[in-house]
């Protein structure tokens, strides 16, 4: 049916959606047609949005000089980060980032392991997700996450930077 109606098929499935979640009034609403990606489920996303534990916010404009905090496109700020998780879609694009942190080509990076910039001194920024399995991607994105956290915490080293450019 999808290959023959493509329109009422992404309608159907854009509807029944819809009717669970209202995407566009918390400003998740995709600029694609449900069919036209890889489709990411989370049935737990809109009770911790309506419970304030997830708080949706518009795109990063920049960081603050001091690196602890955020500022929004829509000019509001948040000091004392721990962390930011950049859900930045299928275009690999990081506008906030200066190019000589991290460099997009053609849609797509160089990173070693799918995780880590090579070129980087020191292992500050470690990008997760970055994958396309054929399988579910989160315990791919969990692994990378807990390797990530033992790096910063010290506990693993990288390999030299040449040995990651291999």
């Amino acid at each position: 049916v999808q290959k023959y109606f493509p329109s009422l098929t992404n309608w159907i499935v854009e509807r029944d959606i819809n009717k669970r979640f209202n995407h566009e009034m918390y400003g998740l609403k995709p600029k694609h047609r449900p069919l036209e990606q890889h489709p990411f489920l989370n049935d737990d996303l809109p009770n911790r949005i309506l419970c304030g534990s997830v708080i949706v916010k518009p795109n990063v404009q920049e960081f603050t000089a001091d690196g602890h905090g955020v500022i929004f496109t829509d000019g509001s700020k948040v000091d004392q980060i721990d962390c930011v998780l950049m859900a930045t879609g299928f275009n690999i694009v990081f506008p906030y980032l200066d190019e000589n942190i991290l460099t997009v080509k053609e849609n797509r990076i160089r990173l070693y392991k799918y995780v880590w910039p090579a070129h980087m001194t020191h292992p500050t920024l470690a990008i997760m997700g970055l994958v396309q399995p054929w399988g579910a991607i989160n315990p791919i994105t969990e692994l990378q996450a807990r390797w990530a956290v033992r790096v910063f915490n010290g506990e693993l080293r990288l390999p030299s930077r040449i040995k990651m450019d291999e």
